[in-house]
Parts: structure tokens; C-alpha cells; sequence
């Protein structure tokens, strides 16, 4: 047999390329829907649910309690990495978590902060602002952070698609969960204590990439 046609057989019988898998982290300080996006995103590529609270200036693997570890990724790996952060009106999220110490500690909090505390010293004791600068203001990375508006998703899933290059139909997008809670005096005093965090977040687009 000659080497020509011993070529021409390797050829035809290499495997074709295998498309590039994405790799999702989806960061928040809890009660923003983070998991509902990892749900949906996991059809996609690996996802990573994050609860660090300062994200890395070089970009890290994360460790089994979702925060990044000192692990660098691979700079040639970096065009896989999706680093989004999903954020919501920050009442909302402690309404939903923020009175369980365990998750308080799971976002580098201090567990041992009351909401009733919050309420009379009419201070953000949670440090969700802090949360919230360090992954929204720019900073000099290896990476991008796509900045996600959790009222804006549902409404905006197919521009959210075209940014991360998804391809679904409109009848597998997630749907809103919704659970209103009553209006109270203790959260007029929340929206007093995160008036500047909550009209900051009105004012950002759906998606910022920092």
C-alpha cells in the first residue's frame, strides 16, 4: 500500500473537531436566582455557582464551597470562561436568604448579623453594597464580568442568549418565580438603608460587561 493512500486513509478517518464547551460562573450574594440561570446555563457548557465575595484580579477555579480558590485558569483557556454576576433589589435577596446564618458565612459575611439589627442601626451590616462595587466597578483583570440585571432576564432572554451565544427556543427560557412578601414598616426601613444601592442598580443597563 502506498504512503499516499496510507495518508489519505488517516485523513478520512480523524475524528472532526469537538465544538469549544463554555464554563459558566454565575456569581451572587444569594437570592438573585442563581441558581435558576445555572439550571438553564448547565444545557449549555459547565457551570460554577459562586458566592465569593471579591472576585480575582487573574481568574481562578472554583473550590467545592463556590468560592474562587488560587488556582489560576489557564490563559489559553480564558475565551471558555463566562464570569456573569446576577444581581437583584437588594430587599428581595434578604428577604429570601439573608436571615440564615449559614448563608451569611457562605458569602463571607459575618454570621452572626440580625436583620432586626440592620433595621435599628439603619446600616447595610450584610455589606451588600461592598458586594455589589466589587464585581461592578471596573477594575484591571484577565477576564470580564457580564453584569446581569435579575429584573430585566425574563424579559430579555433572547438578548441575553445573543451575548453568551446560546441557541434556545423561547418555550425552554426559565420562567419568574414570584413571591411577594407584605409591606411592612421593617422594609420601608430597608429601602431607606438601600435607597442608594437599589437606585443604582435602576440606573445600570440589563447587561454591563466590567
Amino acid at each position: 500500500m502506498s504512503a499516499n493512500l496510507l495518508e489519505r486513509m488517516r485523513r478520512t478517518t480523524r475524528k472532526p473537531p469537538q465544538p469549544v464547551k463554555k464554563v459558566f460562573y454565575v456569581c451572587s450574594f444569594g437570592g438573585c436566582g442563581s441558581k435558576m440561570l445555572c439550571e438553564y446555563l448547565s444545557k449549555f457548557g459547565t457551570v460554577k455557582h459562586v458566592h465569593s465575595r471579591n472576585p480575582p484580579t487573574r481568574l481562578t477555579h472554583i473550590g467545592i464551597n463556590e468560592w474562587f480558590t488560587t488556582i489560576p485558569v489557564n490563559e489559553r483557556d480564558l475565551p471558555n470562561y463566562y464570569v456573569i454576576y446576577i444581581y437583584r433589589n437588594p430587599i428581595k435577596a434578604i428577604l429570601s436568604r439573608f436571615t440564615q446564618s449559614e448563608h451569611l458565612l457562605h458569602i463571607q459575611t459575618n454570621p452572626t448579623i440580625t436583620l432586626n439589627q440592620v433595621i435599628s442601626e439603619k446600616k447595610d451590616l450584610y455589606g451588600i453594597e461592598n458586594f455589589f462595587d466589587n464585581y461592578t466597578v471596573p477594575q484591571a483583570r484577565n477576564y470580564k464580568i457580564y453584569c446581569v440585571k435579575y429584573e430585566d432576564l425574563f424579559q430579555k432572554m433572547a438578548e441575553f442568549n445573543r451575548v453568551f451565544n446560546i441557541n434556545c427556543s423561547p418555550g425552554n427560557y426559565p420562567q419568574e418565580r414570584t413571591r411577594d412578601k407584605p409591606f411592612t414598616n421593617d422594609i420601608v426601613t430597608l429601602y431607606q438603608v438601600y435607597a442608594n444601592l437599589i437606585e443604582r442598580m435602576k440606573n445600570m443597563p440589563f447587561i454591563q460587561i466590567v
